[in-house]
């Protein structure tokens, strides 16, 4: 049937188990690259996990920028360098790799044939993931100003994905009754945040007391408090986040800060553990 670009030969089996649809490219694109066709102009691009999280198909042969060109939607796809049974998802600029992302692509069988099998909204089907952090020892701070503690844990592969709750245990103490110290919890990257998990006042009881419930805000707070308390103090929390993630990398970074700045103003912390749950393939409802 003929050559294409990286002198493969296409086969009429490689042809006739593929769907395939064609437009003209809005951009050079490079034989076997994730590509999408842009509403606006009805042209085909290269698809990107962060900048354009979108699928139609995988170009069948490179072209330059105008030129038409063939993209497999679903199928068979002939390509080499496969792992065998993984699933592929979209990378950048037009990659496609075993590192999950938002953006679903397809299955391979063996090394050489990608099928490409998408869902009706060309993304993963919302995988819910969990990922547990634990950190037994013990830290402290002496400042009255909010400190970044040493326990602190990165998910990685996050961009696009929506953090959905976190559990949060840790035990606390003040080294002198005399002062108290607060914690909080700071969820971050580069373009997400920051944001912080810490308390507010929701409902007022008739004896005047106030009932505090978790969540997360853009501006710190206490979470977790205590007051002259020698003796560790077990506390814990369970909040919904509803976190969009812009960043491959999302920190969650424990702070801590005493009632005011002296050497005896001691704020400890220790037994963290922290759940994540997450989910990526969500799709963004109007």
């Amino acid at each position: 049937m003929g050559i294409i670009e990286d002198g493969n030969t296409i086969l009429a089996d490689d042809i006739l188990s593929c769907m395939r649809t064609t437009a003209e490219a809005g951009e050079a694109i490079t034989i076997g690259k994730a590509c999408y066709i842009k509403e606006s102009d009805g042209k085909a691009y290269l698809s990107d996990k962060s900048s354009a999280p979108y699928f139609t198909g995988i170009a069948y042969a490179g072209v330059d920028a105008a030129a038409d060109v063939t993209l497999v939607t679903k199928g068979k796809f002939v390509t080499t360098s496969l792992t065998d049974k993984e699933v592929y998802y979209l990378g950048s600029s037009g990659a496609i790799s075993t590192t999950a992302s938002a953006v679903r692509i397809g299955t391979a069988d063996g090394t050489t044939d990608l099928y490409i099998d998408t869902n009706r909204y060309n993304q993963g089907g919302g995988v819910i993931h969990r990922k547990a952090y634990v950190d037994a020892g013990n830290d402290s701070v002496t400042t009255n100003g909010w400190a970044d503690m040493d326990k602190t844990f990165t998910l990685s592969n996050m961009n696009g994905a929506l953090i959905l709750n976190v559990v949060f245990n840790a035990d606390i103490s003040t080294y002198n009754t005399t002062y108290n110290a607060q914690y909080n919890l700071k969820i971050s990257g580069s373009e997400t945040g920051p944001y912080y998990l810490r308390q507010i006042p929701f409902y007022e009881y008739p004896n005047g007391t106030w009932y505090y419930i978790p969540t997360v805000l853009d501006s710190e707070g206490n979470l977790f408090y205590i007051q002259n308390d020698n003796s560790m103090t077990s506390v814990g929390c369970t909040a919904a986040l509803n976190i969009k993630c812009e960043d491959d990398d999302i920190v969650f970074m424990v702070r801590c800060k005493t009632g005011v700045s002296h050497a005896e103003a001691r704020a400890n912390i220790e037994n963290v553990t922290i759940t994540v749950t997450y989910v990526t393939g969500y799709v963004e409802d109007a």
